[in-house]
């Protein structure tokens, strides 16, 4: 093999194996949920309930709390319910006084997506938030009305790399923002929730406004690197130059 041949393939293995050795670590005290309202969440186990004993309740166009439940940094009196505001989140309890930030992200119908996250009881400030990891479109709205488009799984390495759907480029990004080169550049930058559960673009494309929620998933992705990782590791040997015939033996 050439000297060239023979660093394009390592360079090939190079990224497949960091590609295959990446695995998402998904917080496991944090619950991303798509409620069919009315619906309820036991907050213990941040799971769903669909009876009247629920922590949690949320309805077409309020929440209730069996133990009570306030906007987060605001004055009011703590109460058993308040109105759905997309995107505020709210400071909810459970039966043994443990609180939890209660967040709605995002509406389509009667389905609520909605973020659960206990919090720290000596007030500890939440760890920054990671980017990386594969996301799942929750919402995907055109002129403000869900599309029936099929959505995409968002993979984003902690190398720099992205994979969504079959396209594949670069990101970069803050704190609080994401953008995506290549086919995804238009949509700007998407801004990434404090605790890196999800990231929305928000966009216009021919006068008309566009809207796309990806949310993080428990999956860890590693189906997702291994698929992308196989396809990138066989684009690239196959734009490997050809090997060049070994030389004849010298005359005697």
């Amino acid at each position: 093999m050439g000297l060239a041949s023979g660093v394009h393939l390592a360079r090939v293995m190079k990224t497949a194996t960091s590609l295959l050795t990446l695995l998402v670590s998904i917080p496991a005290l944090a619950a991303n949920l798509t409620l069919v309202a009315p619906a309820g969440v036991d907050l213990e186990t941040l799971t769903p309930r669909t009876d009247e004993g629920a922590d949690v309740r949320i309805l077409a166009m309020r929440i209730e709390s069996r133990f009570g439940i306030k906007l987060e940094g605001s004055a009011q009196q703590i109460s058993s319910s308040a109105p759905l505001l997309i995107g505020r989140p709210f400071i909810v309890s459970d039966a043994t006084g443990a609180q939890y930030r209660l967040c709605v992200h995002a509406v389509a119908g009667e389905s609520r997506w909605i973020e659960l996250v206990p919090l720290d009881p000596t007030g500890a400030a939440p760890a920054p938030a990671r980017k990386s990891g594969l996301f799942r479109t929750a919402v995907y709205s055109v002129g403000g009305l869900p599309s029936t488009a099929e959505g995409k799984d968002l993979l984003l390495l902690a190398d720099g790399t992205y994979f969504f759907g079959e396209a594949m480029g670069r990101w970069s990004g803050d704190e609080r923002t994401v953008a995506l080169d290549g086919a995804f550049a238009s949509w700007g930058r998407g801004t990434l929730e404090r605790d890196g559960s999800a990231i929305t673009f928000q966009f216009r494309r021919g006068g008309v406004e566009f809207e796309v929620v990806l949310a993080r998933t428990r999956e860890t992705g590693e189906e997702t690197v291994v698929r992308r990782a196989s396809r990138y590791a066989e684009a690239l040997a196959m734009s490997l130059p050809p090997e060049a015939p070994p030389a004849p033996p010298a005359a005697p």
